[in-house]
């Protein structure tokens, strides 16, 4: 059975494989989502022994830009067409990792 999200794949693309245009829009705003994981993932890394992680306004710029990107382009990928990966586009905007 064939579904939009594919991960076995690796880098998914809408734009090539054309499966999902159509598709209804993610309901609700997306940020709620991050917002609410963000806790539960910090718990699970003190409990670990690790330190909390915090938002940073450079990578969330970054992965702002890619989104309008991929929607104007209409495909969905970590990789860009350009063939970019989503770390080198982080390097270009001088957000190391």
């Amino acid at each position: 059975m064939s579904t939009c999200l594919d991960f076995d794949r690796g880098s998914y693309s809408l734009w090539r494989d054309q499966k999902c245009w159509g598709a209804d829009a993610v309901a609700g705003p997306v940020g709620r989502l991050s917002t609410s994981i963000a806790p539960e993932v910090n718990a699970f890394r003190v409990a670990n022994g690790l330190p909390a992680l915090a938002p940073d306004g450079r990578s969330a710029r970054v992965a702002k830009a890619d989104a309008i990107d991929m929607q104007g382009r209409a495909f969905f990928s970590h990789t860009g067409q350009d063939g970019s990966s989503a770390g080198s586009r982080l390097k270009r905007q001088e957000y190391g990792f």
